[in-house]
């Protein structure tokens, strides 16, 4: 497999712009990294990790930072880069796998095609999907945890103002203020894990991490509102 660093730097330049948000380069980075450790703790194929790198490197590629209404606009953004870069092969497995990964991050999960309708619907060879079934959980488990899981705070709390950065770009600091509460157990109360490896996770971190969120976020939004 190669180096990851070498993988990231395909990709660093698509994220100029976003230093200040959460939809950052870091995040990019670190959604490889901590996945690369969930498909090492099942034994996955270095093919499925330079798979799994070269997709989440770029899946925030471009992203709008806040002002897309839908976030399925953020998603073309990050694939237009992510074709035009990509080193795998256009009509490649790899190529198309890694593709149905970006486009299996669009959030909110529920509103979009479940994880096996997007593996059926891939156009990747049979003996490929189970494979792809496996990288989309993964993709989707550790986006998810891309606040929470950060396991270094202070990390954690810049990445938690960078999301309120984002939030404020459409939506008042008053009015952000007041719903913060009611949005931080909506979010919390949406997750819906499939692997293993973060089902542990949750049981373990889930409940500290919404109080912690909880705490921290009327703080952050006035971070981010400076």
């Amino acid at each position: 497999m190669e180096k990851l660093h070498s993988i990231f730097s395909i990709y660093e330049h698509l994220y100029t712009g976003q230093e200040e948000y959460y939809h950052n380069f870091n995040h990019a980075r670190w959604t490889v990294i901590r996945g690369c450790e969930v498909l090492d703790s099942i034994g996955a194929s270095k093919k499925m990790k330079r798979i799994y790198s070269h997709a989440m490197s770029a899946h925030d590629g471009g992203h709008s930072n806040g002002i897309f209404e839908d976030d399925k606009d953020n998603v073309k953004k990050a694939l237009e880069g992510f074709d035009i870069y990509c080193p795998f092969h256009k009509n490649s497995n790899s190529f198309k796998m890694a593709k149905t990964i970006i486009l299996a991050t669009t959030v909110p999960y529920s509103n979009f095609p479940t994880v096996e309708e997007m593996t059926y619907y891939s156009d990747v060879e049979e003996e490929y999907l189970l494979d792809l079934q496996i990288l989309i959980e993964v993709a989707r488990d550790v986006d998810h945890l891309g606040i929470i899981g950060i396991r270094d705070e202070l990390l954690r709390e810049r990445a938690l103002i960078g999301l309120m950065k984002e939030l404020l770009q459409k939506t008042p600091k008053e009015v952000l203020l007041k719903s913060v509460e009611k949005g931080t157990h909506d979010f919390f109360n949406s997750i819906n894990f499939y692997t293993d490896y973060a089902k542990d996770w949750a049981t373990d971190n889930l409940a500290c991490m919404r109080e912690w969120q909880l705490g921290f976020s009327q703080k952050a939004v006035e971070l981010a509102s400076k």
